[in-house]
């Protein structure tokens, strides 16, 4: 996604706002954007040199970093 479209991921964010409760939309929001972040940061340093290793690497970093987070701010 991050080859494709750049920065404009954001726009998911954005329209999930009119289909969930505010607790909702503030959890989800916060997790995807830093799921986004974190995936960033593993991927960008590894796409030149392996581009496998890196999608896999990001991939896992930002579920991981998503979920929990998600999680742990939908629970308090």
């Amino acid at each position: 996604m991050q080859r494709r479209l750049g920065i404009t991921w954001f726009i998911g964010a954005i329209l999930s706002a009119g289909f969930a409760s505010p607790a909702l939309v503030v959890a989800s929001t916060a997790a995807f954007l830093l799921s986004e972040f974190a995936d960033l940061a593993v991927y960008t340093p590894l796409q030149r040199r392996r581009f496998m290793r890196a999608v896999i690497a990001s991939s896992v970093v930002s579920l991981v970093v998503d979920s929990m987070l998600f999680l742990w701010l939908v629970s308090a």
